[in-house]
């Protein structure tokens, strides 16, 4: 009997393991290898970006922290135009939006508006750039990260890992997954010198859409 019930386990715990391995080749069907000239996805990642004024689109977000056993998990909204404004709107029991425009910062949680300046934060601020970057396609011309660049049949990944020691303690890595098709953002993944890991896959991308300027004040 006990025999038994340990063959049982085991298979459970190899099945597991199975899944835990092949579940991302079949979800995502990637195999990624890497480019060692990466002069030309530079380049046409940027000429792309030059053309979209605008993005929106939905997101699933994973938090990992070492507080938790399991991830936390969200959903919500992204926006962002050629302002070099954004809005990263979380959906849940307790809403959270944060707002950037230009310089100035505005979190909403706990059911009130907070406001920061990107020039005292630097976390905020880090954050502001690399999408800001992002979206206008400069990131892959910054001198702040060493990148390695990966390419699989259906994306493109990059690494990023910052130079700068004060950096790497907000964002030690940045992955980005970019779709070959019309080089939108599909995945962001942001590691911090704690190790703590957010990751978050994009879904429902339109780009170019009319975004009302409502949208980029903390009054809504």
């Amino acid at each position: 009997m006990l025999n038994n019930s340990f063959k049982t386990i085991m298979r459970r715990r190899i099945t597991f393991i199975f899944c835990a391995l092949l579940l991302p080749i079949l979800f995502f069907g990637q195999v990624f290898k890497e480019i060692s000239d990466p002069s030309e996805l530079i380049e046409s990642y940027i000429s792309h970006s030059e053309n979209i004024s605008s993005i929106k689109a939905d997101f699933d977000q994973e938090k990992h922290t070492e507080f938790l056993e399991k991830p936390l998990l969200t959903k919500g909204l992204f926006y962002s135009d050629s302002e070099k404004r954004f809005r990263w709107e979380q959906n849940g029991a307790q809403p959270y939006v944060m707002i950037i425009n230009d310089q100035d910062a505005f979190i909403f949680k706990n059911g009130a508006w907070e406001t920061h300046d990107l020039e005292r934060d630097r976390h905020l601020r880090y954050i502001s750039e690399l999408i800001a970057s992002i979206i206008n396609g400069q990131i892959l011309r910054s001198e702040e990260y060493e990148m390695t660049f990966y390419g699989s049949e259906l994306q493109y990944k990059v690494e990023l890992v910052p130079k700068k020691e004060r950096m790497k303690k907000y964002m030690s890595m940045v992955t980005l997954v970019l779709r070959r098709s019309d080089w939108l953002l599909d995945g962001l993944t942001i590691e911090d010198g704690s190790g703590n890991r957010t990751v978050l896959t994009f879904h429902d991308q339109i780009s170019n859409a009319e975004l009302a300027s409502s949208l980029f004040s903390p009054d809504n």
